[in-house]
This record gives structure tokens, C-alpha cells and sequence, in this order.
């Protein structure tokens, strides 16, 4: 187990967190259990048989407040998928990945812009995003840390600034550090 250390911000701890990452997948889930953990063994098996790399937990069903899902929804609609292209609910807390993809996406996030960013940097270097539906819960444990209007505005400028930043090359680091076979 580690504790945080660095800069404040959901992007910058899920950053730090990847650093210790040591398995070949990845599994983000907020820890106030508004996503269902059961969740991540069918999220799993869709990496396994292939096809897909990412997995996103689709909000579906949800329980919570009318506002809170239109606020939600038509952040999704404009910023994810009429800007961007993307059919999944790209601010779910819950995700499962390939762990290479953190050494090949190039990020630069702010404290709350890490997922869009993360998805579309995997998806223009190629890799697949797929989802399964889940039902979204009220928050069970502690307290959001959010403050709702200026992460609104950070992730929507942010969602704006990426559909028209340029896209960097996309660089394979070798298969050990001993040799350049895989390189490129």
C-alpha cells in the first residue's frame, strides 16, 4: 500500500498510483464505491479475448439526482462524443487497461483532465476502447473532493484544447532496457 505524496488532483494521484503498478492490466475505481467493483472480472475478460484494450464502465443505470445526470449526460454528448468521437462514458471512475498503454500515450493532464485525454491519446495510437453497462450508485464512503463548477469548466476547456492540439508521434520503447529489439 502507498499514500499519496504528490501534487493534489485526481490526474496527478491516478498518475502516481500508476507508477507502482507492477501487473500487466490496470483497474481504476473510485473509492467511494459508486461504481461496482463487480464489474471488473467481465471488464477483464473483454481484454483477455482480445479486441479491445480499454474497458469503460457506461454509466447506464443511474441513482442519482436529475441534475447530476443531465449534467452528466450532456457533458458526455458534447464533449465526448461530438468533439471527440467517443461512445463511452469517458469520466467513469471505473476503467481497466492494458498497463503498456501508459508507457506509449503522451499526457499532459491538469488536476481533474486525466480520462479524455488518456482515451484519446490510446485510441489515435491505435488501441481499441470498449465498455460494458453498469449501474452507477450513490456515493457509499467518504466525500467528493471536487469543486463541481471549476472542474466543469477545466475538463470542458480541456476537451476543447484537445480536439485541436496536434498529435505526437507515437514511440515504442524497446523490450528491455538491455537491447533495442521492439524499439521504434
Amino acid at each position: 500500500m502507498f499514500l499519496k505524496q504528490g501534487k493534489r488532483g485526481k490526474a496527478y494521484s491516478l498518475l502516481e498510483g500508476f507508477s507502482k503498478a507492477q501487473y500487466s492490466y490496470v483497474a481504476l475505481l473510485d473509492a467511494d464505491m459508486q461504481y461496482p467493483p463487480e464489474a471488473i472480472p467481465e471488464m477483464m475478460k473483454q481484454l483477455e479475448r482480445g479486441g479491445v484494450d480499454i474497458v469503460v464502465a457506461n454509466r447506464v443505470e443511474r441513482e442519482t439526482t436529475l441534475l447530476r445526470r443531465f449534467l452528466s449526460r450532456s457533458f458526455n454528448f458534447v464533449f465526448a462524443q461530438f468533439l471527440h468521437d467517443l461512445h463511452v462514458d469517458v469520466q467513469a471512475g471505473l476503467k481497466v487497461f492494458r498497463r503498456k498503454i501508459l508507457r506509449e500515450v503522451v499526457l499532459d493532464p491538469t488536476p481533474w483532465t486525466f480520462d479524455l485525454e488518456f482515451l484519446l491519446s490510446a485510441r489515435n495510437y491505435g488501441y481499441v476502447i470498449g465498455g460494458v453497462p453498469i449501474v452507477f450508485a450513490e456515493r457509499q464512503a467518504g466525500e467528493s473532493k471536487i469543486k463541481f463548477l471549476e472542474a466543469m469548466y477545466e475538463i470542458g476547456w480541456n476537451a476543447l484544447r484537445l480536439r485541436f492540439k496536434g498529435r505526437p508521434p507515437l514511440l515504442l520503447t524497446p523490450e528491455t532496457t538491455a537491447s533495442m529489439i521492439g524499439a521504434g
